[in-house]
């Protein structure tokens, strides 16, 4: 659905003169409200988390150049923003919270087939950690968790189930898309794909912290890195 629904701000056009209208709101039209929303952050550091994010591609190709492995740059770019969404939401995860997201990037020795194993094993145990705080709490979704494995240049979103872990104790997750960073001409698309998760990451976390859930920190209070993010 990238492209089929307003992505930031209308006034953000300005910033991003590029992007096609269709990912901004159209004056005067009633149309879904865009997927980046700003709740604390200023409009400044909202805008640099995703071009920064805009701009992982171009050093993704870098890393070819310089023969380096590129998966840490992609973690390391992921994790940033999401660091980002989650302040603005006024939300951290701490070593008590439960997250609904995993990110695992491919090891120097490791096959590609070993480190979905990798992700899907810790897709696993943290959707038990929710199944055993879920018992005691009967108004709450279950919901949705998402994995991202970085192989090379690519990114993969893959997603667990708890439907799939109620009927089976093998449950995997499902594949759901994969981008090529180092491909030419799709930088930006590449980026809102991974945006758009970030957004679905942030989103849960709201509802469950809304209902007393997750264990989330409160970071309503300013910190000496806000400027950082």
């Amino acid at each position: 659905m990238r492209g089929f629904e307003p992505l930031a701000p209308k006034h953000w056009q300005f910033d991003f003169p590029t992007l096609p209208d269709s990912l901004f709101p159209e004056p005067g039209k009633q149309k879904a409200d865009p997927i980046i929303k700003i709740s604390r952050s200023t409009t400044f550091h909202a805008i640099k988390s995703l071009s920064n994010l805009f701009s992982l591609s171009g050093r993704v190709r870098d890393c070819s150049i310089v023969e380096k492995r590129p998966e840490r740059l992609i973690k390391d770019a992921i994790n940033k923003y999401i660091r980002w969404a989650l302040y603005d939401a006024n939300l951290e995860i701490g070593s008590g919270s439960l997250p609904v997201h995993v990110i695992h990037a491919q090891g120097k020795n490791e096959s590609i087939l070993f480190a979905l194993e990798r992700l899907n094993k810790r897709l696993k145990r943290l959707a038990l950690r929710h199944q055993k705080a879920l018992n005691e709490v009967f108004t709450i979704e279950l919901p949705l968790l998402l994995g991202f494995i970085i192989c090379g240049p690519v990114v993969a979103i893959m997603t667990f189930d708890f439907e799939i872990l109620k009927r089976t104790e093998n449950a995997d997750g499902k594949f759901i898309s994969q981008f090529d960073l180092a491909e030419r001409g799709q930088d930006v698309w590449n980026s809102l794909s991974m945006t758009i998760a970030v957004m679905h990451i942030r989103n849960t976390m709201i509802g469950l912290s809304e209902k007393g859930y997750g264990g989330y920190l409160n970071i309503a209070k300013p910190r000496a890195t806000d400027g950082d993010l």
